[in-house]
């Protein structure tokens, strides 16, 4: 679960800012990484483990702190880094979220949103429907729901 001294040394010189350099927040959240991608591989054989699961949860508490630390000094060594761990599947954070789940698809395929998000964009977008329901990541892609049809019940007669 935890890892080797020499898995540790690797990610230090692979992160650190300069030289001796053990403390920076890209090295600290490099190794977090590591010790979460080493304990998510525990519990797929150990799902009932919940006392490790606590330790988990603090180790993703912590890398958290640290990202948003990071992002609020320098977001370019943020988005650096999280593009270097491959620890984001959306594009940018909350406050991105927030800003184009507003902006319908046709307006955001003609300022290019999904071009910089990495994203190709729909087929042909359409102004009726959103960023969210467009691209899956952030919702499910279910088509708006139809009133139930109501039929008349028939008249049985008892006697």
């Amino acid at each position: 679960m935890s890892i080797t001294a020499e898995r540790k040394a690797a990610l230090i010189k692979e992160y650190a800012t300069k030289e001796g350099d053990t403390g920076s927040p890209e090295v600290q959240v490099a190794i977090l990484t590591e010790r979460i991608n080493n304990l998510t591989g525990h519990f797929k054989d150990h799902k009932k483990d919940n006392h490790s699961r606590r330790g988990l949860l603090t180790l993703v508490s912590s890398r958290r702190s640290l990202l948003d630390y990071l992002k609020k000094k320098d977001e370019s060594r943020y988005s650096k880094l999280i593009a270097a761990l491959g620890i984001r599947h959306f594009f940018g954070g909350r406050k991105f979220r927030r800003t184009v789940l507003s902006v319908p698809a046709a307006a955001a395929s003609r300022n290019g949103i999904f071009q910089q998000a990495g994203w190709a964009g729909p087929a042909e977008p359409t102004d009726g429907l959103s960023w969210g329901r467009i691209a899956g990541c952030f919702g499910r892609m279910t088509p708006p729901r139809k009133p139930p049809v109501v039929l008349p019940m028939a008249r049985h007669e008892c006697g």
